[in-house]
């Protein structure tokens, strides 16, 4: 005989229950075998029975990645159909979601998702569960120095390390400056150890998870590691003249020198130096210069500091069209015209022996262009020259 498929109930001794799920662990699974012993004194007979109870739908959910970094999303996908009633729990914690949830863990570690359908043709509960563990690297870097001579040697450790994790240390010359350097490591090793003079350097370090999780990368940056940015620079020059030709003057400064005993010795590349932390230089001829600096500490170690930016001091040169003769009762104009990029301040007169200027003797400075006019020369028939100077 087969019953109807639901409600079902099943006979355990002399009673009756009612579930959803109705099955020995003997019995093969989508039925129930009940056995009526018969008895002789009734005249009955033994009958066994076999009760056809319903299979609901289990719930089943999919997850795109199980071993996903800190803060990334995962997506969580129901896998199975005819089912109503969905409740995503994380870590017992109910979570928003319909068939399908996405969820972006926030913690280091193994969490539990579960999800709780109802079938719903038999209206029967169930639950499944799985797990993700979550991991990005979370370093916690600890720097030793030691000095050796005039040098310095550096050892950085990884204190929160796990086993597997991988590094690449790169070391970045901020003054004086110089290319980066890719430090020699193990790739699994938390610490590292190198030898540097006085500077400035900053210690790029990027650390990738063991394993499925090599792709949870973090970067940090250690900044200043010998802490001399205040005490080395950086340095720089600020022209104190707006048009650089000579003479041109020049202002050095080192920013925020700190620290007592500490010398500074310029060098301006045109064969004179000068000392301090503030200090300014003129140049007196055109040309490129290229200054450096050394900077001397109270153990006598010194660190020298390349040029940062070359100076630039050009020549001036003016190109003058007058008449070279001018007679009794003439006037002359005089055009000058310099070299760019410069452009003409000041024009001064400078007559010849030959002339003697007198009191109607005049000048003046055309706006456009820039010129000389020349009343009457007190002097008849006098040959002169016009020399000139600019600034």
């Amino acid at each position: 005989m087969v019953l109807p498929l639901a409600p079902l109930r099943h006979v355990d001794g002399d009673s009756w229950h009612h579930g959803c799920r109705v099955a020995l662990p003997e019995d093969p699974p989508g039925y129930l075998e009940v056995q009526l012993e018969g008895d002789q004194g009734t005249c009955s007979d033994d009958q066994t029975m076999q009760v056809v109870f319903p299979v609901p739908a289990a719930s089943s959910f999919g997850i795109d990645d199980a071993t996903p970094c800190l803060g990334q999303e995962v997506e969580f996908t129901e896998m199975v159909g005819g089912v109503t009633g969905h409740v995503w729990t994380v870590d017992g914690v109910p979570a928003p979601g319909a068939h399908n949830m996405a969820h972006t863990f926030i913690a280091n570690g193994i969490h539990e998702v579960c999800l709780s359908i109802i079938d719903a043709q038999y209206n029967c509960p169930d639950t499944s569960c799985l797990t993700v563990e979550v991991y990005t690297p979370l370093p916690a870097f600890e720097v030793s120095i030691s000095p050796l001579g005039c040098e310095y040697i550096i050892t950085v450790c990884d204190t929160s390390t796990l086993a597997g994790n991988s590094y690449i240390y790169t070391l970045h010359y901020i003054f004086p400056q110089g290319p980066s350097q890719v430090l020699p490591a193990n790739n699994s090793n938390p610490c590292v150890s190198f030898t540097v003079g006085a500077g400035v350097y900053d210690l790029e370090i990027e650390v990738g998870g063991p394993g499925a999780w090599s792709n949870c990368i973090v970067v940090d940056t250690l900044e200043d590691l010998l802490g001399l940015a205040d005490v080395l620079g950086p340095w720089s020059w600020e022209p104190a003249d707006s048009v650089n030709c000579a003479p041109y003057c020049v202002e050095f400064e080192v920013f925020n020198p700190l620290a007592a005993g500490i010398t500074y010795l310029w060098d301006f590349d045109d064969g004179t130096g000068g000392g301090g932390a503030m200090t300014s230089h003129c140049y007196a001829g055109p040309g490129t210069y290229c200054p450096t600096l050394q900077v001397v500490f109270p153990n006598q170690c010194d660190a020298f500091f390349p040029c940062v930016d070359p100076i630039v001091v050009l020549p001036y040169s003016v190109e003058a069209a007058y008449d070279s003769i001018i007679c009794a009762a003439d006037t002359t104009l005089v055009e000058f015209t310099a070299a760019a990029p410069f452009g003409i301040g000041s024009i001064a007169f400078l007559p010849s022996a030959a002339v003697t200027p007198g009191p109607p003797w005049s000048f003046s400075l055309h706006p456009q262009p820039a010129a000389l006019l020349l009343p009457p020369a007190p002097t008849p028939n006098a040959l002169m020259r016009i020399p000139y100077r600019s600034r």
